[in-house]
């Protein structure tokens, strides 16, 4: 019998030849140390001789037409070969069976350490069928987290097994230690390595940055925040590592903005820009005092205020003082004099304003002003609310508005010529129509406004009364008893009473022209 295996990366040949001898549990492949009963039929007074390479007969029959081999010598290619002797010494051809003892091999190692508290793995190629770690069956992988021996017995596909033990070692982690520092209003902490030097090192300072040195002594921060700062240490292929969490604020500064001058009385909004403060505490200048953030302060007298804002944080404080200018307002104040008149006569406006540089009024006829004391004149009855307003050197303002403060009533008014020519056609009834008054130069009569009552008399140059007229639409044309009266200056009289009340009086000369 002929046959050809691959096993694993062997080439293995057997050759049975035995010339019809049949030897029991006979295999091709078989496995190391495997103890194997080879049995021939025997024939009576034949002696047989059993030659084994690779193996030892621990058992052999008699007349040995059988034995026991033990095949623990070497794994790889033997022989087992078997000779008969008849009972006259005469020898048959050997007979050889060709085995191949395979041995698979595992080898986990002497040792292996793991960190306390730390996981490893032993690794197997997947080469085998079955796998028993210290007794239980599992796969070519086993997870090793504590210390003592581990074993392991394998079978691959040909049934044969092999075992190994490895001695888990379990190492102590580093255990690094360190102190921080910080100065916070400059960002920044001082750092100590307290562990073991010949230990390698890695800083994670929490805000990307990182360093291997054992003392890396000072680190600065960009932004304020809050930081984890890892130390790890690593020592025989351990390693270790403490954190600590360190707070960095903003630094401690205080500031303000505020408007800074204005004109009494004016609320201040104090407008904080502190940094890195837990708390403020204000000092207005003026007697007053707030822990707010953002406060509001009415100043109602004029003066310079220092105003001094604590920044807290903890027991550390930080100062800003600045000053505050509360200028004094003016006060706008007049009267009108007179307060009351007719049209086109002039009023006095009297300042009596205090601290006042410059001066607008508004006469409430849409007319204005800026002079200091200004006189105004009304063209239309009425009404007039009259308003001052006023600025100090400092810009500082104030307006004051009477209402009514001046009453214009319509103009009550006569005014008469100082010379006429008469009509020397004779005397006339003395009308004289209004609407010709430029025109008409022939009677002596006055041009007025708002008259009630009228009384006009004309005296000669004797004191004579040449004339008198009631009736202020009837004038002197210049006849005295029927006749022209002669050219001369003569002396007018004239009373009215206004349709306000008011009382009028003028006494003036007239020349009467030929």
């Amino acid at each position: 019998m002929k046959g050809f295996k691959n096993i694993w990366f062997y080439s293995v040949m057997i050759f049975v030849s035995l010339d019809g001898v049949v030897l029991n549990a006979q295999t091709d492949t078989i496995c190391f140390n495997d103890t194997i009963l080879y049995t021939i039929p025997g024939q009576e007074n034949s002696v047989y001789d059993w030659v084994i390479s690779g193996g030892s007969v621990i058992y052999a029959s008699i007349p040995e037409d059988s034995v026991i081999v033990v095949w623990n010598e070497s794994p790889g290619l033997h022989a087992i070969e078997v000779t008969r002797s008849d009972e006259n010494y005469c020898s048959s051809e050997p007979e050889r069976l060709e085995v191949y003892v395979y041995q698979p091999v595992i080898d986990l190692g002497d040792y292996m350490d793991i960190c306390d508290g730390s996981t490893e793995w032993l690794l197997l190629e997947p080469d085998f069928e079955e796998y028993f770690w210290n007794g239980q069956p599992g796969t070519n992988e086993f997870e090793v987290s504590t210390e003592g021996i581990v074993n392991l017995e394998v079978k691959d596909k040909y049934g044969c097994w092999a075992g190994d033990s490895i001695f888990v070692i379990e190492k102590m982690n580093p255990e690094p230690d360190f102190t921080v520092n910080a100065d916070i209003p400059n960002r920044t902490v001082y750092l100590t390595n307290n562990s073991d030097s010949t230990w390698h090192y890695y800083w994670d300072f929490g805000d990307g940055s990182y360093s291997n040195e054992y003392n890396p002594g000072i680190h600065t921060y960009i932004h304020p925040g809050s930081y984890e700062i890892t130390l790890t240490a690593s020592n025989d292929g351990c390693s270790g590592s403490v954190s600590q969490v360190i707070r960095i604020a903003e630094s401690l500064l205080a500031d303000f903005t505020a408007v800074y001058e204005g004109c009494a009385p004016v609320e201040v909004t104090f407008i904080n820009q502190s940094t890195g403060a837990d708390s403020y505490y204000w000092d207005f200048g003026n007697g007053k005092y707030s822990t707010a953030e953002d406060p509001v302060v009415l100043y109602s007298e004029a003066g310079i205020y220092k105003v001094s804002l604590y920044a807290i944080r903890d027991t550390i404080s930080s100062i800003l003082k600045k000053t505050i200018i509360v200028n004094k307002a003016p006060v706008a104040a007049f009267i009108a004099d007179p307060p009351e008149t007719t049209v086109f006569n002039d009023i006095s406006f009297i300042n009596e304003s205090s601290d006042a540089v410059y001066c607008l009024w508004d006469f409430g006829d849409g007319e204005t002003s800026s002079l200091y004391e200004p006189s105004h004149r009304y063209s239309s009855s009425g009404l007039y609310d009259v308003s001052l307003s006023v600025w100090s050197e400092a810009g500082c303002f104030d307006s004051v508005l009477i209402n009514n403060a001046v009453t214009v009533r319509p103009d009550c008014r006569m005014l008469f010529p100082n010379g006429f020519i008469p009509n020397k056609n004779g005397p006339g009834e003395g009308y004289y129509d209004p609407a010709q008054i430029t025109d008409n130069n022939e009677i002596f009569h006055p041009i007025y406004e708002n008259i009630e009552t009228y009384e006009l008399k004309i005296y000669n140059r004797w004191g004579e009364l040449i004339f008198i007229s009631r009736n202020i639409d009837i004038g002197w044309d210049g006849y005295y008893k029927g006749k022209l009266a002669p050219q001369d200056t003569y002396i007018y009289q004239a009373k009215a009473i206004c349709s306000t009340g008011q009382e009028l009086s003028t006494i003036g000369s007239v020349t009467l022209i030929h």
